[in-house]
């Protein structure tokens, strides 16, 4: 526990490891992660999909420890992700910097800080269209932190489409948990 603690406090004094994001999109080797799918129709489906985004159980049910914050998201926000993965365990240090719950749209973004494996922001949204289909975006926009070997970055490219798919299954399975598609 001790360690961890240690890793907040760390966290909450770094700054974000890129100045901004033209940074990262004009670097050769910056990624782009843009996805979206429906969950479902209707209010319920709705409600019960920003409840598993917004209290960071989508994260934990993708097979990623948080660290720091367990009520659930809020503005300004640092937090420590964690993969579980069979690895040395990687520290993902974020802060969020963006929150917002409206009656059809609710989400968050964050960006990395100082000693995450990568420099960028991921946004999380939960819209309900006038029709009622509930649907769910993801938007990254990431860079290796450091000079990496490129089996490195093929290794932490994976990795991130691999927690990408699990946010995906998780949000997919709350709605259908709740009567969506």
């Amino acid at each position: 526990m001790r360690r961890n603690e240690r890793l907040l406090t760390s966290a909450r004094t770094a700054g974000r490891n890129f100045r901004s994001m033209g940074s990262i999109r004009g670097a050769s080797r910056h990624r782009q992660i843009t996805v979206d799918i429906g969950l479902g129709r209707g209010e319920v489906v709705f409600q019960s999909c920003v409840q598993r985004l917004m209290s960071w159980e989508m994260h934990r049910a993708a097979g990623i420890n948080v660290l720091g914050e367990s009520a659930g998201v809020r503005m300004n926000a640092v937090v420590i992700l964690r993969p579980r993965l069979p690895l040395p365990p990687v520290s993902a240090p974020c802060k969020v910097e963006l929150v917002w719950a409206r009656d059809t749209t609710a989400g968050f973004r964050y960006a990395t800080l100082e000693g995450h494996p990568e420099r960028g922001r991921e946004t999380f949204v939960v819209a309900r269209r006038p029709d009622g289909e509930v649907t769910f975006h993801i938007r990254a926009t990431s860079m290796p932190s450091w000079r990496m070997p490129r089996l490195a970055v093929w290794i932490v490219d994976r990795i991130q489409d691999m927690v990408t798919r699990n946010y995906l299954h998780v949000m997919r399975e709350a709605g259908m948990r709740v009567g969506g598609a």
